[in-house]
């Protein structure tokens, strides 16, 4: 019982596709651009993406097609454990939900 999504952590550029869900972005080893699949006909389709790696280097999210998210062409990621999750309303993405970073103290935020 309950909800089941799936979950990838990915350590280099990479587009999204449909069965993706939740995408942890590990930049330790240089900055990395997850891209979004076109929002055009995939109204409602979630996606929650996160940084997880304590580098400097940031992961992107970027879209496809001059698509934006909540008015821009990509949004960035550069804190540990920061996220956001996005969701398409058929022609362009909205953040519905941001993850908040640790403040660098462990088990505080």
């Amino acid at each position: 019982s309950g909800v089941y999504a799936t979950i990838a952590t990915k350590t280099a550029n990479y587009t999204l596709t449909t069965t993706d869900f939740t995408v942890l972005g590990n930049a330790a080893g240089g900055a990395i651009t997850l891209t979004l699949p076109t929002a055009v006909g995939a109204s409602g389709q979630i996606y929650t993406i996160k940084k997880t790696d304590s580098s400097a280097n940031v992961v992107t999210i970027a879209t496809t097609s001059a698509q934006t998210i909540d008015g821009q062409s990509s949004y960035s990621l550069s804190l540990q454990y920061a996220g956001v999750q996005v969701q398409s309303t058929n022609s362009n993405w909205v953040i519905i939900n941001m993850i908040p970073a640790r403040n660098g103290t462990a088990g505080t935020f």
